[in-house]
């Protein structure tokens, strides 16, 4: 039989707990970050937080949707018409003579009208233009900026705020491939909505030409300058070969001779084409400068629509649980990880009350 050490000490089987006996429980630790179990308790611990945020969020965006009044929008398209220049006709000939003669035309891409049509200049035409919208018995008419019901400030600021509002009702669209130009324009009236359409087509047409009959007198001043310097030329080339042919009657026989009466003869002949060729741009510039036919194909007339726009209320209620359930989760761990901090902390502020206690008795 062998005696057991003395004094307390103890050896490497006493260590080990006695059958019968409970061992200490020890906390668990985690090297890695929460479980599946964490997580179900978490949900459990605060299920009005994370369960109920969203079923509010989602119930708040569903009713305000429903309270916002319906829109309607109208759609149109067109595509631009390039026009070409007069003066791409003589500036092959006029190159001869040495002359530059620009042919370059403005820009008239469908991305030009596209950004025209989002530009501070065609929307303050749009809302300062008046339209008649039905209520009721009786039509409404005025200006959008009226319709709008900006009241307060001055014309300046209220044409501005109604500038800005139009233009998040305005999306702008170009087909790469065939250059048309799709516009729409919403608001919450289907009569309104087409009369504002129409009226952008308008302004657009208007604008082009104006631009076009301003281009158009400019080249027609151009080119009656040209011809009136042209001119001034070809009597000159005339006067030098009428004076040559009074000096050489008999030209025919000299081959020299006939070589210089063929140089002038040809000189009279490139500036009687070049006259001609200006005499004919001329009249075709001033017919341009008055001519006041539409120059936009339109593709697409706007129509009343017949159908409000889609209020999306599927998906907002969707995307709206969603966000509640993150925001209630990170809400959740916030308020579980303070619970936690201060279990952690509850026996620090205990021993710090009791060593301010033990202070203040002594002292």
């Amino acid at each position: 039989m062998t005696d057991r050490p003395r004094g307390g000490t103890t050896t490497e089987d006493d260590s080990r707990p006695v059958q019968g006996e409970r061992p200490d429980r020890e906390a668990p630790t985690s090297d890695g970050g929460p479980g599946p179990f964490d997580l179900v308790l978490l949900m459990l611990r605060n299920g009005s937080l994370v369960l109920g945020l969203p079923v509010l969020l989602m119930v708040l965006v569903a009713v305000v949707t429903l309270l916002l009044g319906r829109e309607y929008t109208a759609t149109g398209s067109f595509a631009p018409q390039a026009a070409s220049s007069s003066l791409t006709r003589f500036a092959g000939v006029a190159a001869q003579l040495g002359v530059a003669i620009p042919t370059s035309q403005a820009n008239e891409s469908p991305d030009f009208y596209a950004d025209l049509l989002r530009s501070r200049h065609l929307l303050g035409e749009l809302v300062e233009s008046r339209y008649a919208m039905p209520g009721g018995s009786d039509s409404v008419t005025g200006r959008l900026v009226d319709l709008y019901g900006f009241k307060s400030g001055d014309s300046a600021s209220r044409e501005d705020k109604a500038i800005r509002r139009l233009d998040r009702h305005l999306s702008v669209s170009v087909a790469s491939k065939t250059g048309v130009v799709t516009f729409q324009v919403t608001t919450w009236s289907p009569q309104l909505s087409k009369e504002v359409a129409d009226r952008a087509l308008e302004v657009l047409n208007q604008f082009n030409l104006e631009r076009r009959q301003s281009r158009a007198g400019a080249e027609r001043r151009f080119v009656e300058q040209r011809l009136h310097d042209a001119q001034g030329d070809l009597r000159e080339a005339e006067d030098r070969l009428q004076g040559w042919l009074q000096e050489n009657r008999d030209y025919k026989s000299s081959p020299r001779l006939v070589f210089e009466f063929q140089r002038l003869q040809n000189e009279v002949t490139l500036k009687e084409t070049l006259v001609n060729t200006l005499a004919q741009s001329f009249e075709q510039a001033r017919i341009d400068e008055v001519r006041d036919t539409p120059v936009l194909t339109v593709v697409e007339d706007p129509v009343i629509p017949t159908r409000p726009d889609s209020r999306h209320l599927i998906a907002k209620a969707v995307l709206s649980l969603l966000l509640g359930f993150g925001l209630g989760a990170i809400l959740a761990m916030s308020r579980e990880s303070w619970r936690r901090l201060r279990v952690e902390r509850g026996g620090d502020v205990a021993e710090a009350r009791r060593l301010l206690r033990e202070l203040t008795f002594r002292g």
